[in-house]
């Protein structure tokens, strides 16, 4: 096995688990702010296995589609920091 190969089936593994809380975590708020930090690691998650795909030649993911000159791969790796960060943004403008 190739050192990227065992990295990938770490993070699939790690990230199975951190998915598994998130959904755990998701039936018991109805948080905004929560929602969406556990829809960025939902969606982080999905992007690992994409990911892993490729590298076990599985599957090839050529999407040419362009969202505002963005093409759907940086979106897509992109994506789950957005929603993490509006999730604490959203925490963070929250009155106390």
């Amino acid at each position: 096995m190739t050192d990227a190969t065992i990295l990938m089936m770490v993070r699939l593994g790690v990230g199975a688990i951190t998915t598994l809380f998130a959904i755990l975590l998701w039936a018991r708020t109805r948080d905004s702010a929560w929602m969406l930090i556990i829809i960025g690691v939902v969606v982080y998650y999905g992007g690992t296995v994409f990911q892993a795909l490729e590298l076990f030649g599985m599957a090839r993911i050529n999407l040419p589609i362009e969202v505002l000159n963005i093409s759907a791969r940086a979106l897509m790796e992109n994506l789950p920091m957005l929603f993490i960060s509006i999730g604490l943004l959203v925490m963070l403008n929250r009155k106390t």
